[in-house]
């Protein structure tokens, strides 16, 4: 909660840094960390300065809680195994939907060379990668050689 606070301090400096720590804890920290993010009260707290509409141009600390919301909402949502456990978080998601803000879809920008199926979900099956764990929340890289991967699949791809 100490995070929270901090993300809703005055000096917005100070808040991109704690949201900034926020996203390292859940990246790093798994499934302790994703159940505290996914209490009301912690949700509550974050989006606590958000005006009942939203406004044409977001600051850039709301613009930044909005990236994290719908890219929890996309990867440990969704593709965790404890996904029921963080149903909160989708409610969040939705209830600023409905009130109007606005999510950029920035979900899949970390995955530059893994297509897309057509739910919308990468398929990184193709790359011999894990698709139950999206590859910004990994907690080690299983992929050591990743260029040569993606030369190889490169020249494959030109054969065909």
């Amino acid at each position: 909660m100490l995070t929270v606070r901090l993300i809703n301090h005055r000096n917005p400096h100070i808040a991109m840094l704690a949201l900034a720590l926020l996203d390292t804890l859940v990246q790093a920290c798994g499934y302790p960390v994703h159940l505290q993010v996914g209490t009301k009260e912690f949700l509550n707290e974050l989006v606590r300065r958000f005006p009942e509409r939203p406004p044409p141009f977001p600051g850039p600390v709301m613009t930044r809680i909005l990236e994290l919301i719908h890219t929890w909402k996309e990867t440990i949502c969704t593709e965790s195994r404890w996904k029921e456990d963080l149903g909160n978080i989708r409610d969040m998601h939705r209830l600023l939907t409905f009130k109007g803000y606005r999510f950029r879809d920035t979900s899949r920008t970390g995955a530059p060379s893994a297509s897309v199926s057509r739910l919308g979900r990468p398929c990184f099956e193709e790359e011999g990668l894990r698709s139950d764990v999206h590859p910004r929340y990994r907690t080690s890289n299983p992929l050591r050689n990743s260029k040569r991967r993606i030369e190889k699949l490169n020249r494959q791809s030109c054969r065909n």
